[in-house]
């Protein structure tokens, strides 16, 4: 795209060099008119007209150009017109650039040579017979001869840009020119204000910047036009120091805009710090503007612009190699600006002829601009939600791990995690498994055989799990290293028709085997087995009230279920193989089936009591062999149908 531009603007400037264009004679009027002679004549010190004529070796024959010339200069045109009519003609003569500060007009009537009329930046509009934005005289020529001399000094571009049309012609034209600009400077300021109300709802900043590149902008184009000095200061004042300031505004804020849009603050930290340097540099103009020193400060001006450009275009290719969204959609708008600048630069400097299609280049290059970016910034704005959506959306998946699917849909429809489960007393069978001596193993990767081993005895758990009402097989209520508590009943209810020593049972069965199960992809040289200790009793749920919000339960069942478990500390059992401890009452209630597989240890006299447990003076053990659990489940009647889990 950037070869393809500077292919075309060395095209457009080797097409245009050595252009002179003649004077123009507008369509209709080549019959009428004829050009005779066009000569200027530049001077550091002020001249009268009689002193100027009589200069007859200094005039030089021209056609539209720019000229090079100094604040103190001024510059005279000498214009030969030949009426070819027999009668009086009316005809505007139009000057090009608005920018000129002072054109007066010399013209001979009946023999003799008056002053006709003054126009130009610095003047007041009212002087103009014609309410137009450039300095546009209303003649009438005399059939045969006419002679035309004009003084013009200006601040800033100075030109040679003369034009004669006739009257109808040129509001004909008008039409289409205020058409042109009213959209290009409705499009500007529409979509100015459009980004400024997006960034109060995104909050992006770069959308601040480019709503003030995009008024500036407008404000340097209704300077560089004559639309400033035509609808905002009639009586001249100011408008050279304000056109200046506000190029250099646009152009500090095109750099702010270009430095957070395409996220030079994260990366490229050197060429983030080039682009404040540059910003820093626009501060030479603004203070030569604020010392009235223009020319200085248009030149300047003019050199920053175009460092701006290449820099703006530099950005965008560095931006390309990193991959950015928006790199490409920046690089094919400000190629679209830059096409338009280069050509209205190129038409100030009087390079390419003064055909409308390219002084229209500027201001469809800048609509088509402003209309990229926008979407651009609206395309980043959609990244953007779809980028924070994707962050809620991991959020939400790592929040899956800590808690309940009722819980978290609780939350999204605006509840608290503290009502999302029972803050309430209630009964439950409480199990607490723990691997026998899993240190001394020498199972290999015992982290990951842990993470495998609880993944199924979780899945166990939330067997039949469902958020409303709560119920599900069991309630994880912690890990501790190598084992796990879990709650059977509460506060999850057991599933319908069930009841809680039943699931327990089931559940401990279950354990059993996904532990017999994953054992054999290990490579330890000794079998492990798993214990297991069972008690009933009440149990009561709440949150945490400080820092991380935990639930958490506690209660005598949970004590119990311990203490059960660390019997095989001291009754070690007669042989290896799994085992289930509990209580006698909990016994009692086992199915006839299973009765046998437990065998009961006495308490006798002299031996220690069970803590939190003194009235016991008997329990019940079960050991079972590698593989037994599963035998036990598939015969068992009693239990609910379990769900293999790989």
């Amino acid at each position: 795209m950037l070869q393809r531009i500077l292919i075309f603007v060395f095209l457009l400037t080797f097409w245009t060099a050595g252009y002179a264009a003649p004077w123009i004679h507008e369509p209709g009027q080549r019959e009428t008119f004829a050009h005779e002679g066009f000569l200027y004549l530049c001077s550091a010190e002020p001249l009268d007209w009689q002193t100027v004529l009589g200069r007859t070796e200094g005039w030089i024959p021209t056609g539209r150009q720019k000229l090079n010339v100094g604040e103190d200069q001024e510059c005279w045109s000498l214009i030969t017109i030949h009426n070819r009519s027999t009668q009086e003609e009316r005809v505007f003569l139009q000057h090009g650039v608005a920018m000129t500060s002072r054109v007066d007009l010399y013209q001979s009537v009946a023999g003799r040579l008056t002053h006709a009329e003054s126009l130009g930046m610095d003047r007041p509009l009212r002087a103009s017979k014609v309410d137009y934005r450039l300095p546009i005289f209303d003649l009438r020529l005399s059939p045969g001869e006419n002679t035309l001399l004009i003084r013009q000094k200006s601040r800033d571009v100075f030109v040679l840009d003369w034009r004669l049309y006739n009257p109808d012609y040129f509001y004909s034209r008008m039409v289409l020119e205020l058409m042109l600009f009213g959209g290009f400077f409705a499009i500007c300021f529409a979509l100015s204000f459009y980004n400024l109300v997006i960034y109060f709802v995104n909050r992006e900043i770069s959308q601040v910047f480019y709503f003030f590149y995009l008024n500036f902008y407008a404000i340097a184009q209704l300077y560089l036009t004559g639309f400033l000095k035509q609808l905002g200061f009639p009586d001249a004042g100011p408008i050279h120091h304000l056109g200046i300031l506000s190029i250099n505004a646009a152009l500090l804020f095109t750099m702010a805009f270009i430095y957070y849009f395409l996220d030079f603050q994260h990366y490229k930290r050197w060429f983030g710090r080039v682009i404040i340097g540059y910003m820093l540099a626009l501060g030479v103009p603004v203070a030569l503007t604020a010392f009235d020193q223009l020319i200085w400060a248009a030149n300047i001006t003019q050199i920053l612009s175009i460092m701006g450009s290449v820099m703006a275009v530099l950005a965008a290719v560095i931006a390309l190699k990193r991959r950015h969204p928006l790199a490409m959609y920046f690089l094919i708008a400000w190629s679209l600006l830059i096409v338009g600048n280069v050509a209205q630069v190129l038409h100030l400097m009087a390079a390419v002829p003064d055909e409308p299609w390219i002084v229209s280049l500027n201001f469809i290059g800048a609509s088509f601009e402003a209309i990229i970016i926008s979407y651009a910034l609206a395309h980043k704005m959609r990244l953007a939600r779809l980028h924070e959506a994707q962050r809620r959306r991991h959020a939400f998946s790592q929040l899956e791990k800590m808690v309940y699917p009722h819980q978290m849909e609780q939350m999204k429809e605006g509840g608290i995690l503290e009502t999302t489960m029972p803050h309430a007393s209630g009964e439950a069978v409480v199990i607490c498994l723990d691997i026998i001596a899993s240190t001394s193993s020498q199972i290999d990767d015992l982290p990951n055989f842990l993470r495998r081993f609880f993944d199924r005895c979780g899945h166990l758990m939330n067997r039949d799990y469902q958020g409303d009402p709560l119920s599900a097989s069991g309630f994880r209520i912690k890990e501790m290293g190598d084992g796990f508590l879990c709650a059977v009943g509460f506060p999850f209810q057991t599933p319908p028709g069930h009841v809680s020593h039943e699931v327990a049972l089931q559940l401990a069965f279950g354990f059993l085997n996904a532990f017999d199960e994953e054992f054999p992809g290990t490579t330890s040289e000794s079998r492990s087995y798993c214990s297991i200790g069972m008690a009933r009793g009440a149990i009561q749920g709440f949150f945490t009230v400080s820092g991380i919000r935990s639930y958490e339960l506690f209660g005598d069942s949970i004590v119990l279920a311990t203490r059960y478990e660390s019997l095989r500390k001291q009754w070690p059992a007669s042989r290896a193989g799994h085992m289930i401890t509990m209580p006698t009452r909990m016994y009692e209630g086992l199915p006839p089936r299973l009765k046998p597989y437990f065998q009961k240890q006495s308490l006798g006299p002299g031996s220690a009591a069970i803590r939190n447990d003194a009235e016991a003076d008997a329990f019940y053990r079960g050991i079972f062999e590698a593989g037994e659990a599963e035998r036990i489940l598939k015969d068992g009647s009693e239990f609910l149908a379990l769900e293999q889990v790989s």
